[in-house]
């Protein structure tokens, strides 16, 4: 079993909990690299905001937020192996996947 995570995507955190308990993800030493220092839990507020961010959670660049784009080949590849594809048939699926949105470059 593999899991696509990125520390900004709504849909990972989203959960009932939020509502009232202060997550571990917005603590110090747990959030992501990407999550703003400014982000703070506020009982409701921030369930809600996580909710509302959901709705563009894809139309991020690569490496953000709901967007896995740029590294679902690469997972699948984790669990499958080469399942008999070559570099050109990876690339093709690659390409592909892109064919449906844009993976906008990671900005460092």
């Amino acid at each position: 079993m593999l899991y696509l995570q990125h520390a900004t995507d709504p849909v990972t955190w989203l959960s009932p909990e939020l509502l009232f308990q202060a997550p571990e993800w917005l603590e110090p030493d747990e959030r992501g690299p990407d999550v703003s220092p400014a982000m703070r839990w506020i009982p409701i507020v921030t369930a809600m905001q996580v909710a509302v961010d959901m709705l563009g959670g894809e139309a991020v660049p690569a490496r953000h937020g709901h967007n896995f784009g740029d590294v679902a080949v690469i997972g699948w590849q984790q669990i499958t192996g080469e399942a008999g594809l070559d570099a050109v048939a990876v690339a093709r699926i690659q390409a592909e996947i892109e064919s449906y949105a844009p993976i906008l470059p990671h900005q460092e």
